[in-house]
């Protein structure tokens, strides 16, 4: 797989992943070097129409840093943004009785949690989670498996929250139109 200095192992990431997101439902595009893109070395998954994940490859510094892999070749890993969770009944219950006493009482009652930057790591650099600990010591690393539970929770418990979050938002705009 190596192709004068450079290594393209990247690229059977993205189609092992690519492919794992055709099987759930997903649309995935492909941006290779000679494509136009933004970022050349791109993998989108989209789910109706809408995209869900980006993964970047990042060759620029792969010989630069030779104390870990992790170093040297990154995956960024962009999800969607926000994570859209329902309140639970005494959040609404408490969030009613603030509510007597605001002036603004048109509150939707989820959650939006921002998403923190991740990066992926892919099975052909086999280390295993506690090594992924001890050297990174944080939570921001994904494996294959981590990101393929992320897709379908994307997809599947995360998505309907988001409609239910937007039909929330769009009621909460009526409902002031007829004040």
């Amino acid at each position: 797989m190596l192709d004068g200095w450079t290594y393209y192992d990247y690229e059977q990431c993205f189609r092992r992943i690519g492919s794992y997101a055709k099987s759930i439902g997903c649309d995935v595009l492909y941006y290779g070097e000679n494509e136009t893109s933004s970022h050349p070395h791109t993998c989108r998954i989209l789910f109706n129409g809408n995209c869900i994940c980006k993964i970047y490859y990042n060759d620029s510094d792969i010989f630069e840093n030779y104390g870990s892999i992790l170093d040297r070749e990154i995956y960024s890993l962009k999800m969607l943004p926000d994570q859209y969770v329902p309140y639970n009944w005494f959040e609404r219950l408490s969030t009613k009785f603030l509510n007597l006493f605001r002036k603004k009482k048109n509150y939707v009652m989820y959650h939006v949690w921002p998403k923190k930057p991740e990066r992926l790591l892919p099975s052909h650099y086999r280390c295993s989670d506690e090594e992924v600990k001890r050297i990174t010591n944080n939570g921001y690393y994904v494996s294959e498996d981590q990101l393929k539970d992320l897709l379908i929770f994307y997809t599947t418990t995360n998505l309907m929250n988001y409609k239910k979050y937007q039909n929330a938002l769009k009621i909460n705009e009526l409902t002031k139109d007829f004040e």
